[in-house]
């Protein structure tokens, strides 16, 4: 009996197609075996621990080595590692489906701690982080009144 080879050659993962449930409403294939803390599904793989949905786009996608692809899902379950649940593509090209999802770290927060309304015009960011502009001007008249009394 010939044993299946992934594109290089090398067998094929054993654990890889026994360890996952399918969700029959969803079709997702969902990893039974190890996760990491954000949920996705890791095996060993030619020596490395690595992510499952990856493993499955560089079997069936063909996603290279390349540290500027990235094996991204449709379904938004981190543990699926279904190949017609996933797509390649860049950083800016997860980051763009992450904020049509509203995935992204504080994106559904509408306003900063103090109340006020995250809006164009009240809305800076500094990197990827996002900024009150009236909490900025509220704390620099605050400094410039310590200024003036000579306190800093």
């Amino acid at each position: 009996m010939k044993k299946e080879r992934d594109p290089l050659g090398y067998p094929l993962p054993v654990g890889l197609m026994c360890n996952f449930d399918l969700d029959e409403a969803t079709g997702c294939w969902n990893w039974k075996g190890a996760k990491d803390a954000d949920g996705y599904g890791v095996m060993m793989f030619r020596g490395k621990r690595q992510k499952v949905h990856r493993i499955a786009a560089f079997l069936w996608l063909g996603l290279d080595k390349s540290p500027e692809l990235y094996a991204l899902h449709r379904c938004d379950n981190p543990s699926c590692f279904n190949p017609k649940h996933l797509f390649l593509g860049t950083n800016t090209d997860n980051m763009l489906d992450a904020s049509s999802k509203k995935r992204l770290r504080n994106q559904k927060n509408t306003h900063c701690i103090h109340g006020h309304e995250f809006t164009p015009e009240n809305t800076y960011f500094s990197g990827r982080t996002r900024h009150c502009l009236s909490c900025l001007r509220i704390r620099d008249a605050k400094r410039s009144d310590l200024r003036r009394l000579h306190v800093i």
